[in-house]
């Protein structure tokens, strides 16, 4: 049975859906759109309730389906509700009254989630999951998330993601894509991630499979320190070795090709799609397996600059 729900705090209406099978089972949260501006979750959220609408009938348990989050935020294109992050209002006391309204009418019903997100901004990230360190009871959640790679990083008070996980609940992050818009071969991706992790836990019929994730450790972010014409010559989620050739960039003088060589071996995790590229903005990011953060010695410090985000 399908049922449409509304959580009305202010001036905000949440809507969201739920599907209650006749057949028992876990319950489970799809959710996009906590932050404004990130395309990417609210439309796997919406995609999948179309396919739960047609395949209802192989479905167990009780799914709930939450594409807009953060209702305010997606009517400016904004990260924020208001001023505030929702992600980082999930801590202990629930502060903040929407937060506190949606743990109580649906986080507190769940056993575990799922909740997707993209860059929010002009660049496109790889198809990864983000778990926070020493979450043991995710190890074999997570060998059933069909993603390359997995960002393992420190616990961020607030993130609904650490509030779940705290509850010894599992939740884990989607992140995909970027630039305002959606990849329909990446939509499809995640659909199949989130079909497949239903199966894991008994929400859909039929045999989960098992996969092999690459875990990303350090993550550095390159910028532009002035405006570039770039013609990338690597794709997203490719393996690089120092030295290799990330893009052919051009500044003023249009003769003169400059080689942007990757400084580090891992691998391509983020990546501007635009070829003209503004000063301070993203032109390329990689991820390394390692625990410890690299030396960095760029070759064209007067066009790119780096930083070590902490994950």
């Amino acid at each position: 049975m399908f049922s449409n729900h509304t959580l009305q705090y202010r001036n905000t209406q949440l809507n969201y859906y739920v599907y209650k099978s006749n057949k028992p089972g876990k319950t489970v949260l799809i959710s996009g759109g906590i932050h404004g501006n990130e395309a990417n979750g609210m439309f796997v959220a919406l995609e999948f309730f179309q396919y739960l609408k047609k395949h209802s009938e192989l479905f167990s348990g009780t799914i709930i389906v939450a594409p807009h989050l953060n209702p305010e935020g997606f009517k400016k294109r904004n990260r924020r509700y208001d001023e505030t992050d929702l992600n980082r209002t999930f801590t202990d006391k629930l502060e903040h009254p929407l937060s506190k309204q949606i743990n109580q009418e649906i986080l507190k019903k769940i056993d575990y989630g799922i909740d997707f997100h993209d860059s929010g901004s002009t660049y496109n990230l790889v198809l990864h999951a983000r778990i926070p360190k020493n979450q043991c009871h995710l190890k074999d959640f997570m060998n059933h998330l069909e993603v390359p790679f997995c960002f393992i990083r420190d616990h961020k008070n607030g993130m609904i993601n650490d509030f779940m996980n705290k509850l010894n609940k599992p939740f884990v992050t989607i992140e995909s894509g970027g630039n305002y818009q959606v990849n329909p071969e990446q939509i499809e991706k995640q659909i199949n991630l989130i079909l497949n992790i239903l199966k894991y836990n008994g929400n859909l019929e039929g045999l989960a499979k098992r996969n092999k994730t690459i875990p990303i450790y350090q993550r550095y972010r390159f910028k532009a320190k002035t405006t570039l014409l770039i013609y990338p010559k690597v794709k997203l989620g490719q393996t690089i070795k120092k030295g290799d050739t990330i893009a052919i960039a051009y500044e003023n003088n249009i003769h003169n090709p400059i080689e942007i060589q990757s400084p580090i071996e891992g691998y391509i995790i983020a990546l501007n799609p635009h070829n003209l590229i503004k000063q301070n903005e993203y032109v390329f990011g990689i991820g390394q397996c390692q625990k410890t953060i690299s030396k960095i010695q760029i070759a064209n410090p007067d066009l790119i600059e780096y930083k070590h985000i902490c994950l």
